[in-house]
């Protein structure tokens, strides 16, 4: 894979790996705004979003998308 494609992705998971884990709240706020309209169709989705598992989902979403940024990482350090 070329090095341009590899950097490209280290930096899309490394992005969306320090967003989840350091503003999982915000996007759960961000989610429950996006979600106001579908209440009344689907409310056990508002349910899940407001609770701590999805907090959780977040963080682990994460930890590996720096876990994969970091072996990208690695991997391509090896081959240059």
């Amino acid at each position: 894979m070329p090095s341009s494609i590899l950097a490209l992705l280290i930096t899309i998971y490394s992005g969306v790996g320090v967003t989840c884990l350091v503003w999982p709240q915000r996007l759960q706020k961000m989610a429950l705004r996006q979600s106001l309209g579908v209440e009344r169709t689907h409310p056990r989705l508002i349910i899940l979003i407001g609770s701590w598992k999805y907090i959780f989902f977040l963080r682990a979403v994460g930890v590996v998308s720096v876990t994969a940024a970091l072996l990208l990482l690695s991997g391509m350090a090896h081959h240059t």
